[in-house]
């Protein structure tokens, strides 16, 4: 029975929409216009309840494939957006970089612990030896560069020129075990040479002066002339006695930060011949 019903419930419906479509396709005048008319709202009247659920199912699909759609636009917009914020991203990070290199060039060119006249450049690369602590820098015999020239950066001394080409300079760091360079700890002069990782006093045992932790160490002008007074060296950050009391060993670290050298002032001052 409820087969029977179902199929006479279709028959139905069909019939209606039948008579739907024939009612609004037909074109009458006059008295019979009217009375089509009737028939016709009779009919509307008879479908709404099936307009209104076919339109509450079908609105939400409808939705989906217009979601869709628009999730292909949105997400293009998004990309690109996304691409454009890349872009902006890189070019402020470039503009932090570019006014952080000028203020730091701009310190080198007028350091507070010299007056000297001097070039700045920039560290190319470490040289390529492994059994030398040095450095390669942009700039040469034709910027007025040659061998034998302090090296300092912002916070004290970095190294001195060993060679030079037409448009570079290797620059011996204070690192180096072949480097040397007469310090003053207060009014005390001592000779400090590189240890690789630091620097370290010599002659200890020939002076009653105990440095202690924390002092900072500065070029003594002493040494032949081969570094201009006053530029910082290091601080002291161990001093070891040995058994009777006297001084074993002092190191030195260096003022500079190797790790971060980016830029180098060249000081323009020669040692006596």
């Amino acid at each position: 029975m409820a087969i029977a019903r179902g199929s006479n419930q279709r028959l139905t419906l069909l019939i209606l929409l039948l008579i739907s479509v024939t009612v609004v396709t037909l074109d009458y005048h006059g008295t019979v216009s009217r009375g089509i008319g009737h028939v016709r709202n009779g009919v509307m009247s008879v479908l709404s309840p099936f307009q209104r659920a076919t339109t509450a199912v079908l609105h939400p699909i409808g939705d989906v494939f217009a979601g869709a759609i628009h999730y292909g636009q949105l997400s293009t917009q998004n990309n690109q957006l996304r691409a454009q914020i890349g872009v902006l991203q890189r070019r402020t990070a470039m503009d932090n970089y570019s006014l952080a290199a000028a203020h730091q060039v701009e310190i080198l060119s007028r350091l507070p612990f010299t007056n000297l006249t001097s070039v700045v450049g920039s560290v190319i690369a470490p040289a390529s030896s492994n059994f030398r602590r040095t450095i390669e820098i942009d700039l040469g015999t034709s910027e007025g560069v040659g061998p034998g020239m302090p090296v300092v950066g912002t916070s004290g001394l970095i190294g001195t020129i060993i060679s030079s080409t037409g448009s570079t300079s290797v620059v011996e760091l204070v690192l180096d075990a072949h480097f040397g360079v007469g310090v003053l700890l207060g009014p005390t002069y001592f000779r400090a040479v590189g240890s690789g990782t630091g620097l370290s006093l010599e002659q200890l045992q020939s002076t009653s002066v105990i440095p202690h932790v924390g002092q900072v160490a500065i070029t003594s002008g002493q040494d032949n002339g081969a570094y201009p007074p006053g530029i910082p060296v290091g601080a002291v950050t161990s001093v070891t006695k040995n058994a009777s009391g006297q001084l074993a060993r002092v190191t030195i670290t260096p003022s500079v930060n190797f790790s971060q050298l980016q830029y180098v002032s060249v000081l323009q001052w020669l040692a006596p011949a």
